[in-house]
């Protein structure tokens, strides 16, 4: 799969030579690659914070591998697309019953909150879009600064 993504991208986007196609445990530094100088300014991860078992952790450990926002330049962006708990209460009653067989079968637990795991990420949140009756999400988010305008540390 890998393969056909970086096949199309180079198809599509010719010029861009710098762009990194990279199948890793994102939850663990150690195993991510070394980030460019500076770090990535952009990361893409999909349908990732379902099956990790602590998604504020892989969420601080994308952040830690983005370009640290300064005064002078927002810094890097993750862009998440991911699904979870939705708008209406009977659609959440329906996934949190389901959940357990669906993990045990697909490793995916469905019924996760995501405001409150980007909550507690500490990370910026500039945008979220949501469809399918609010299961899924479209998210960018941003590593933080503090007043001072030094990048937030975060936890590893």
């Amino acid at each position: 799969m890998l393969e056909v993504t970086r096949q199309k991208f180079a198809e599509n986007w010719p010029d861009h030579k710098r762009a990194r196609f990279v199948v890793a445990d994102a939850s663990s530094l150690t195993s991510l690659p070394p980030a460019p100088s500076g770090g990535y300014d952009t990361i893409l991860q999909t349908m990732g914070l379902c099956s990790t078992p602590d998604p504020v952790r892989l969420l601080k450990c994308l952040a830690a591998s983005c370009r640290k926002p300064t005064l002078d330049h927002e810094g890097g962006k993750i862009l998440l697309l991911e699904h979870g708990r939705g708008y209406y209460d009977w659609l959440n009653g329906y996934l949190d019953e389901s959940a357990p067989h669906h993990a045990d079968r697909y490793g995916c637990w469905w019924n996760r909150d995501l405001g409150q795991i980007l909550d507690q990420s500490g990370l910026k949140v500039v945008k979220v879009k949501r469809y399918h009756l609010g299961t899924t999400w479209a998210i960018e988010l941003r590593p933080s600064i503090d007043r001072e305008g030094k990048s937030r540390k975060h936890e590893k």
